[in-house]
């Protein structure tokens, strides 16, 4: 990187900044370390401030100019702002509303006939598939038969047990999936 171009950087920093560099009162000399962009930016700042005194002049008129562009893009920024809250408030509803509806259309209400077959499974009436799936499994862990076959009774009872876990699991699966009972 050449003097000038380091030079053109300096030149750049200098008329872009944002902060009171621009007016001179705090200047801050340190450039990343560079002792040669440090030593471009005092010599460009010497040339610039050369026998002028500071006086009112057209940069005052565009940090004033530039303020009041910042005032007006904070106006817009809040009212755009608002309007980002309003429109997620307004999307936030519609899809809660959205929600609603699919809960009242995909939740049939559930046959009386199925009570029974939840209450064997040890699970509250109209409790969701993935609930009596689970409840299904444990229960079956509990009374299967092979776990009681060193005691005929146990086992006969256990047998019976489990075939009614069974058949009251496949009867609300049925209903779930395909809306019928069998």
């Amino acid at each position: 990187m050449s003097i000038l171009d380091r030079l053109g950087d300096v030149i750049k920093s200098y008329l872009n900044d944002e902060d009171e560099r621009i007016f001179g009162k705090s200047r801050n000399n340190s450039f990343r370390g560079d002792p040669d962009l440090n030593a471009a930016y005092d010599e460009l700042d010497d040339y610039l401030n050369e026998g002028k005194e500071w006086t009112s002049s057209w940069s005052d008129e565009a940090h004033d100019r530039k303020n009041d562009k910042k005032t007006d893009n904070s106006r817009s920024s809040s009212a755009y702002a608002d309007h980002l809250k309003e429109e997620f408030a307004r999307r936030q509803a519609e899809r809660e509303a959205q929600r609603k509806a699919e809960r009242a259309q995909a939740s049939p209400k559930i046959p009386e006939t199925l009570r029974k077959d939840f209450a064997e499974l040890g699970i509250n009436f109209g409790s969701s598939l993935a609930e009596c799936k689970a409840s299904y499994k444990k229960l079956l862990k509990k009374h299967h038969p092979d776990r009681h076959a060193g005691h005929e009774g146990n086992m006969k009872k256990a047998t019976e047990k489990s075939s009614r876990i069974n058949v009251s699991y496949r009867r609300i699966e049925a209903w779930y999936e395909t809306g019928k009972i069998d």
